[in-house]
This record gives structure tokens, sequence and C-alpha cells, in this order.
């Protein structure tokens, strides 16, 4: 149900990056059909070598972000969970929706957190619902009432 970051929808094929503000959407053949920015625009992560203990090197990304958490796409939205929290937030994550079809943003709006705290980790859509995986494993269903540009 959950799943991170290539789906199939309406005979095409959409990929959305976690550690940069990007996804594109492909045809079935991989022709490439458009790519498209989020609106916190993620800077693009380089390669970076950092030395953890003398002599040895990893390789890791700079800056290591993982802005875009989870994302779930429908027949024409793209719901893109965000890692991104700032202060006004209250602690609430926010939901990105964009219209693959039209490539256009289209607005964000707060999930809400469970009664004990916990955050939304992952979120998965179909044509009427958005489905919500809590820190500590709780799905809750939320009925999509209307998604307009």
């Amino acid at each position: 149900m959950f799943s991170k970051g290539i789906f199939l929808v309406a005979e095409k094929v959409v990929y959305s990056c976690n550690k940069t503000g990007i996804f594109f959407v492909f045809d079935q053949k991989g022709a490439p059909l458009a790519t498209m920015r989020t609106i916190d625009q993620l800077p693009v992560p380089k390669l970076a070598k950092h030395e953890i203990c003398p002599g040895y090197l990893v390789h890791g990304l700079e800056p290591d972000l993982r802005g875009n958490y989870s994302r779930g796409i429908n027949q024409q939205h793209i719901f893109i969970l965000s890692n991104l929290l700032l202060p006004s937030y209250d602690n609430k994550r926010p939901v990105d929706v964009y219209d693959h079809l039209s490539k256009d943003y289209i607005f964000s709006f707060f999930l809400p957190n469970l009664d004990n705290g916990q955050m939304p980790d992952e979120i998965s859509v179909d044509k009427d619902h958005l489905h919500v995986l809590y820190e500590n494993g709780t799905i809750v269903k939320y009925l999509i009432k209307s998604v307009s540009t």
C-alpha cells in the first residue's frame, strides 16, 4: 500500500525524488513527458566524502535532506508529505498537492497528529482517499472531498 517514489498511473510513470524537490512524469516506454519542481525548492545534493575515523572515508550527500518524505499519486494528483517543518506549522506535517496533468502546484494542507503526538510517516492515495501511516503504525483513512485548481 505504501510505496517509495515510483508509480504507474493513468498510462504514465511518475517518479518523485525524496532528497531534492523534483519529480518526473514518463510515458510507459520511458519517454519523458514532464519535469516538475516542488514549491520548497530543495537543493540538488552533491556527492561528498566524509572521514568517519582516521583513514576511513564514506560517501554521503550534502545537503542530506529528506524533504519529500513520502508521496502518493492518483489519476491526476501528486500528494507529497513534506518533511520541512516551519515554526508556524505547529509541529504538523504539510502535504503539497500537484496536478501531474497540468504540471501545476494546487495547494497545501496539514495532516493532524494523533492524540498522543504521533506524526504522519507515510502516505498513500487512491481515487477518493488519503491513507496515512503514523509513526506508531496506526493507519488512518481520510476522505478526499475535492481537489481543484
